[in-house]
């Protein structure tokens, strides 16, 4: 029996999102790079940007393993 299962988490969105972020995380290496510090409010949106691409990518794991579940892959 086959099961077609669409993730939750289109890879197109993710992907948009995971560029979004990196563009975001690029910014602030650039003002870190050029002024030799970064301020505590850019620390904070790095970490709060990190712990984003955490959760998508926990969220994208979860997804998979039920369907491989589903489909009787594990």
């Amino acid at each position: 029996m086959n099961v077609s299962v669409t993730l939750a988490s289109d890879p197109k969105v993710f992907k948009a999102e995971l560029h979004r972020i990196g563009v975001n995380v690029n910014q602030i290496a650039r003002i870190a790079n050029l002024t030799g510090s970064v301020s505590q409010q850019q620390m904070c949106e790095l970490h709060d940007l990190l712990a984003s691409i955490n959760e998508k990518m926990t969220g994208m794991e979860r997804e998979k393993a039920e369907i491989d579940t589903v489909q009787g892959l594990y």
